[in-house]
C-alpha cells in the first residue's frame, strides 16, 4: 500500500519563471496567484514570471513567491489526481507552504506571514558579511562533531543550520567564522556549495526575527490540520494547530532537522514522496535519505507518468460519491413498515448516519487511501440493514442491492471477483 507525502522547498529554489507552465494551463493555479496578489497588493504573476532576479532574490519577496508557487502546484495536483497525502512537510519556508496546503493557514494570511518573515529575517543581516554553505561528501555526524566543539560565544555567530541527509549539513553565520570551519572540514574531504540566500538563516543571529515573528503571528487564527505535517524543529508531526506559533518561531533560529524528518517518515511506513516545489532539491534530498519512490512536478515526463498512474483516485472518488449517494437515496426514500422504535434506531437511523458520514467524507475529497471493495461493502451492508429493518420485501431488496453492486463497476479497481465478494458481504449480518 502506498503511503504518500508531499514536500515543499525553502529559499534557494527560486528562479524567474518558476510555476509558469501550471499558471497558464490551470485555472486553479491562476486563482492562487490572484488571491496572493490581492493579499499582498502586488502582481505575483508578474513578479515571478517577468520580474528581475534581484527583486525575486530579496527575502521578503522570495518567501511569498515560493509559497504561492507551492500552493498552486498542490491544488493542481489535487485537481489532476484527487489524491490527498497522509503527510506533508516543507524545508524552512516550505513548512508554511505545507501548513497552508493542510488547510491550517488561509492562503491570504500565509503570503503575508511569509513576506513578514522574509522582511524581519532580512533585517537581521549584520554589519559583518554572513554566509550559508552546504557541506557535502562526508558523514554528517563527523561534521556535527567538529561544529559541536564551539563554546557559547562562538555559537552566537556561527551554527549548524540544517542536517539535510547523512552526507549533507548546512552551516550559517558570520562569514569569517564559518570559513574557519571550512578549513577543518576540507581536511576530512568535504566539498562546499554556497546557498542562494541573503541572510544567515536558522542561526542565533536570527533571534530578533524570531521575536518579531512571534508577535506578528498573534493576529492570525489557525485551523486544525487536514493531514499530518512534520515540523522542522522536532522532526515529528504537529500535535495540533496550537503548535504553529511556537514551532514556526523556534524554526527561525533552530536547525532544520530534515534527516531526522525523513527517518521518521520511513518508520511510519511512508514510501512515496512528491516534490511540489520549483527545482528538484526536495526530490534529491528524499532520495539521499532512504528508499522512497519520488516524483517532481518540474520533471515533465516523470510528472506526466506519475499523474497518469495516480489519476484513478479522482475517477474513483467521483464513482464512490455517486454510489454512496445512491445508497443514501435508497435508505431514505424506502417507505418504513417497522414501528419498533429500538429497531428503527439501530437498523435505520444509525446506518443512514454511517452512509451520510461516508458520503460527506468523500465529498470533501478525502481519498488518502485507495477506495477498495471493503469500503463499498460497508455501504451495501448498511443499505441492506435499512431495507430489512423497514421490512422491504426480500425480492425487491435483493434487486436494489444487485443494482448497487453493478454500479460499483464504475470504480476502476473493481472486477467480477470483487462484485461476487460484495454480494457475499451484503448478505452477511
Amino acid at each position: 500500500m502506498t503511503m504518500l507525502g508531499f514536500m515543499f522547498p525553502g529559499q534557494g529554489s527560486q528562479y524567474i519563471g518558476m510555476g509558469q507552465k501550471l499558471y497558464h494551463a490551470h485555472a486553479s493555479a491562476r486563482a492562487v496567484y490572484e488571491e496572493a496578489s490581492e493579499a499582498l497588493a502586488t502582481d505575483m504573476a508578474k513578479l515571478i514570471f517577468a520580474g528581475n532576479a534581484e527583486q525575486l532574490a530579496m527575502t521578503e519577496w522570495t518567501q511569498p513567491a515560493l509559497l504561492t508557487v507551492g500552493v498552486a502546484a498542490y491544488r493542481v495536483t489535487l485537481e489532476q489526481t484527487g489524491l490527498q497525502p497522509q503527510w506533508m512537510l516543507g524545508h524552512s519556508l516550505g513548512e508554511i507552504t505545507a501548513l497552508t496546503c493542510a488547510s491550517s493557514i488561509r492562503l491570504s494570511d500565509a503570503v503575508n506571514i511569509a513576506r513578514f518573515r522574509g522582511q524581519v529575517m532580512q533585517n537581521c543581516i549584520q554589519q559583518e558579511d554572513c554566509i550559508m554553505i552546504a557541506v557535502k561528501g562526508v558523514n554528517a555526524d563527523e561534521v556535527l562533531s567538529i561544529c559541536g566543539e564551539d563554546n557559547g560565544q562562538e555559537r552566537a555567530v556561527r551554527s549548524v543550520a540544517g542536517i539535510n541527509s547523512p552526507t549533507q549539513v548546512v552551516l550559517s553565520g558570520v562569514k569569517a567564522r564559518v570559513l574557519e570551519w571550512k578549513e577543518r572540514l576540507e581536511a576530512i574531504g568535504a566539498s562546499f556549495t554556497p546557498l542562494k540566500v541573503s541572510a544567515p538563516f536558522h542561526s542565533p543571529l536570527m533571534a530578533p526575527a524570531a521575536t518579531a515573528l512571534e508577535e506578528h503571528l498573534k493576529q492570525y487564527t489557525f485551523s486544525p490540520l487536514s493531514c499530518k505535517v512534520v515540523s522542522n524543529v522536532t522532526a515529528q508531526p504537529y500535535a495540533s494547530h496550537e503548535q504553529i506559533v511556537p514551532l514556526l518561531v523556534q524554526q527561525v533560529t533552530q536547525p532544520v532537522q530534515w534527516r531526522n524528518s525523513m527517518q521518521y517518515l520511513l518508520r511510519q511506513g511512508v514510501n512515496e514522496l512528491v516534490d511540489l516545489g520549483p527545482g528538484t532539491v526536495m526530490k534529491k534530498l528524499a532520495e539521499a535519505n532512504g528508499s522512497f519512490q519520488t516524483a517532481a512536478i518540474e520533471r515533465s515526463e516523470e510528472w506526466n507518468v506519475w499523474v497518469e498512474t495516480h489519476s484513478g483516485g479522482r475517477q474513483n472518488l467521483a464513482a464512490a460519491i455517486e454510489l454512496a449517494a445512491q445508497c443514501l437515496r435508497h435508505a431514505i426514500s424506502t417507505p418504513n413498515l417497522n414501528w419498533d422504535e429500538s429497531e428503527y434506531e439501530q437498523g435505520v437511523l444509525k446506518p443512514i448516519q454511517f452512509i451520510n458520514s461516508k458520503l460527506g467524507e468523500w465529498e470533501k475529497g478525502d481519498v488518502s487511501h485507495k477506495i477498495e471493495g471493503a469500503d463499498i461493502g460497508e455501504l451495501l451492508k448498511a443499505v441492506r440493514l435499512v431495507l430489512e429493518t423497514k421490512k422491504l420485501p426480500s425480492e425487491e431488496r435483493d434487486r436494489r442491492l444487485e443494482r448497487l453492486i453493478l454500479a460499483s463497476r464504475n470504480l476502476d479497481n473493481m472486477d467480477i471477483t470483487d462484485m461476487d465478494s460484495l454480494r457475499r458481504t451484503a448478505s452477511e449480518f
